[in-house]
């Protein structure tokens, strides 16, 4: 075996017999002349050793544990040294990887100057309560891609929104989906992030979601699939209008001497809870009879949801989540369960109603629960996605019908145009009592005042994140590498030029006096309302359904002014909004009388 040779310093050799330089050195500055030249020859020596010697070489391990002992000993020798030491250095760490990140990744797109080095900078955001209007202010001018994290783009382009989440897309969801976790350890039908098990869970879940049939509509000419296992969903929705209609004509209606002040908003979210718990449960809970937030439900929501969207922001959290999950007394206390009888309560409802019920038989019609069980959903599964349904399902359709009802008051030819042709179908026998949804699919400016009042205001502005395949990607002209984030703008993507040259307008007749071609434009980009692809929301058939009977019945029973029209709410926004203090005047038409 051979003996491995090591570098070897020359032998330094000193002239004493040059007489010329001996009179002008002194020892001392003989003996610093020789100290530098052994350091040089030290210091070679040792980078030698470090780059091209053996890790086995006995100086190598050496001068590692020297390093080691003088780290231990100055940074961990205390308790409190250790604590400064543990967050020094991750400072440091955060510091560096975050500067690099925002010079080597995405580093040509513009944005905000503090969003390319921080999350903090989208914190703010959210935490204003104003987020869709940040979004969209930036989006206006930075342009339709703009960077807003360190590894962050905001992308309000709607094509290549569309391209990002159709179904063949690279894309994946990213880490964003993982705040809407019930249960830390389970994945719901939005936070499940994996692309095979979120398409079977949306096939299991679409028949008990959607209600409709086979529709063509007289605007856009697009035939609409629905499922059938929710037995007299139509009459459902029927009754739970009417309900509506008759606690306002009986308590809140004001006459020619006198004014009731009515809460427009909060009955509207009593009206959509009790519709979603029929649809869901088979019955109400009683928002609208008892005219009150049944368990608390809807404030508990409003006091979690910005947290949670808060906390979407830095999903590392995610991971202690998980840990406390496992601890009984901290699943018990910080997550839902089935012991709660107040707040996100829907846990102790459904599994007291299917631990009520013998199991579902195939094919069996009656509510969403046993449609979910039937298509082979499991019990617990089932538990977390009756809350998704409460939550998803009411508040959405509580915003979009508030918004367009806002922006019909507030627009009096719109109003006066929209009640001429209810009254006018009234008269020529058009429409029944309560309004059927084919009946209202038939009345143009009805669904153009839909359609317009969903594009101005977008019930979710929540950026639904996606992640940049690994190979990387093009968007609006600049390269995105493989992993990053990119969240969509819907709000910013409604304003487009497709929809002419006043986008910023509410104007339901830019739907009826377009060109076919122009419409169906139109049409596919505001589909991005409620998503695209294989993430379009199950619940829109719900929701516009909701819509089509709402509006009709309450217009053409009463006359609908604003009590403060220079402050007609309190609008919150944190990706999902909340509306307060929408009070109106509600006075019968003497038409409908």
């Amino acid at each position: 075996m051979m003996t491995p040779t090591y570098y070897r310093p020359p032998a330094i050799s000193i002239n004493t017999t040059h007489k010329a330089p001996q009179a002008e050195f002194s020892a001392g500055k003989a003996s610093s002349y020789l100290d530098l030249n052994f350091a040089l020859i030290s210091l070679k020596m040792s980078v030698s050793d470090r780059i091209g010697a053996p890790e086995s070489h006995p100086r190598f391990h050496g001068v590692l544990a020297e390093l080691t002992h003088l780290i231990l000993r100055r940074c961990f020798n205390s308790v409190e040294q250790t604590a400064l030491s543990v967050v020094t250095l991750w400072l440091l760490t955060y510091v560096l990887t975050t500067v690099y990140t925002r010079c080597t990744r995405i580093s040509g797109v513009p944005g905000p100057f503090w969003a390319a080095y921080s999350r903090f900078w989208l914190l703010r955001a959210y935490a204003s309560g104003c987020l869709w209007q940040i979004y969209h202010n930036t989006s206006l001018t930075y342009g339709p891609l703009t960077r807003i994290g360190p590894n962050q783009v905001l992308l309000s382009d709607p094509e290549e929104s569309m391209r990002i989440l159709a179904p063949r897309s690279k894309y994946e969801r990213g880490p964003w989906y993982d705040a809407f976790r019930i249960e830390p350890n389970r994945p719901n039908i939005i936070s499940q992030r994996h692309r095979s098990t979120h398409l079977r869970m949306r096939y299991q879940m679409a028949p008990g979601v959607h209600t409709l049939w086979f529709i063509c509509h007289p605007l856009t000419n697009v035939t609409q699939y629905s499922g059938k296992d929710i037995a007299n969903f139509e009459n459902i929705m029927n009754v739970r209008v009417l309900d509506l209609t008759d606690h306002i004509t009986a308590d809140w209606t004001s006459t020619a001497d006198s004014t009731v002040v009515f809460d427009l908003g909060r009955w509207i979210r009593h009206l959509t809870m009790d519709t979603i718990t029929h649809i869901s449960f088979g019955k109400p809970l009683g928002y609208v009879e008892n005219g009150q937030d049944v368990m608390n439900f809807t404030g508990v929501v409003e006091q979690l949801l910005p947290v949670v969207l808060r906390f979407s922001l830095f999903t590392e959290l995610k991971y202690v989540l998980q840990v406390l999950a496992r601890i009984p007394c901290f699943r018990r206390k910080l997550f839902p369960h089935s012991t709660h009888s107040t707040g996100l309560g829907g846990i102790k409802i459904t599994k007291d109603i299917i631990n009520s019920r013998p199991p579902p038989e195939p094919r069996t019609k009656s509510d969403m629960l046993n449609s979910f069980l039937c298509h082979g959903i499991s019990p617990t599964e089932v538990e977390s996605e009756m809350v998704i349904a409460l939550v998803a399902g009411s508040d959405t359709t509580s915003t979009g019908l508030r918004a367009t009802i806002l922006n019909i008051i507030s627009n009096p030819p719109v109003y006066r145009k929209l009640q001429q042709e209810i009254d006018e179908a009234i008269t020529r026998g058009l429409i029944s009592s309560p309004i059927q949804d084919t009946e209202a699919r038939r009345l143009p400016y009805l669904q153009a005042c839909i359609y317009e009042g969903l594009r101005c205001h977008p019930p979710l502005v929540m950026p639904r994140e996606r992640i940049a395949p690994p190979e990387g990607d093009t968007v609006c002209g600049y390269h995105l590498p493989g992993g990053t984030i990119v969240g969509l703008n819907v709000w910013t993507s409604q304003r487009t030029k497709v929809y002419g040259t006043d986008p910023e307008v509410f104007r339901p007749e830019r739907w009826i006096e377009a060109s076919d071609e122009q419409r169906r434009a139109m049409r596919k980009v505001w589909d991005l309302v409620f998503g695209y692809g294989t993430t379009k929301c199950l619940g829109e058939n719900v929701a516009l359904m909701t819509m089509n009977k709402v509006l009709p019945e309450l217009f053409r029973r009463f006359d609908i002014c604003t009590i403060d029209p220079q402050r007609p709410w309190h609008s919150e926004c944190y990706g999902i909004f909340f509306q307060k203090g929408f009070n109106v005047r509600v006075s019968k038409r003497e038409a409908f009388s």
